[in-house]
């Protein structure tokens, strides 16, 4: 039995895998999700390996692996982007620019949704878009602001407001206060960027039978599922996921 734990920018999630023990926290909350899995006693155990992703500080990494470790003393693999694992070859010519989130949530799509190739979003922090063919060729991605944190860009230059989060809706029309035209603003500029990735997939990745899966992840995604049409799928434990891949042979 596996724990595998998601390190983000500002989150952490964790899957004790093939079992309904998951959560997730802030970084702050490190103590208590080591906690909850400490008390799913019939569970952790059996917990054999701890494989990590993360793309937090190193010291933030090496803290929570040592408090695991005084509780649940096993071995620990800490993922890396390889060039190739599991049929899925990366662009990225110079691996440690590529982030580990970005490479594990592909690596989970392709072999489980790219068949036909397959478009990765992840909405966090940050809002990354990754393109794989059939084949498994990586053919690059984007890289933006995420919602909230363009949101908040602009709100730390914008003068007596402030907001703790937004709300999208799904069409834009324009808005009639300061938050409400950021709400619009934002919600058209995701928009056009969907329009934008439907039409490279178009052009780049299609030729089979069967459309290439887009598949959303991502603490954020639920808009951008819905923004798609019925087209998207929703995939929350995608990094995780792909974590268990590492099993897989080159």
């Amino acid at each position: 039995m596996k724990l595998l734990i998601d390190i983000g920018n500002s989150r952490i999630k964790w899957w004790i895998y093939d079992t309904p023990f998951e959560g997730a926290s802030l970084h702050s909350k490190a103590d208590k999700m080591i906690a909850d899995i400490c008390d799913a006693q019939d569970v952790a155990g059996r917990i054999e390996q701890i494989r990590v992703a993360s793309v937090a500080k190193s010291e933030l990494l090496v803290a929570i692996i040592q408090r695991l470790l005084d509780k649940i003393p096993v071995s620990v693999v800490t993922a890396e982007v390889e060039a190739e694992r599991a049929g899925l070859k990366v662009a990225y010519q110079n691996l440690e620019m590529l982030g580990v989130d970005r490479w594990l949530a592909m690596l989970a799509a392709f072999n489980v949704f790219g068949a036909s190739g397959c478009v990765v979003i992840d909405a966090g922090s940050a809002l990354t878009a990754d393109f794989v063919t059939g084949a498994g060729a990586h053919k690059g991605g984007l890289i933006l602001p995420g919602v909230q944190t363009m949101a908040k860009a602009l709100f730390a230059n914008t003068r007596g407001v402030a907001v703790e989060s937004l709300t999208l809706p799904q069409t834009w029309q324009p808005g009639c206060d300061t938050l409400s035209c950021v709400e619009q603003g934002v919600t058209a500029a995701f928009r056009g960027l969907l329009m934008e990735i439907q039409r490279y997939t178009r052009a780049s990745l299609s030729g089979a039978e069967v459309e290439p899966a887009i598949v959303v992840t991502g603490g954020d995604a639920e808009w951008f599922v819905t923004a798609f049409n019925g087209k998207a799928l929703y995939e929350p434990r995608l990094v995780l996921k792909g974590l268990m891949l590492l099993d897989e042979k080159q």
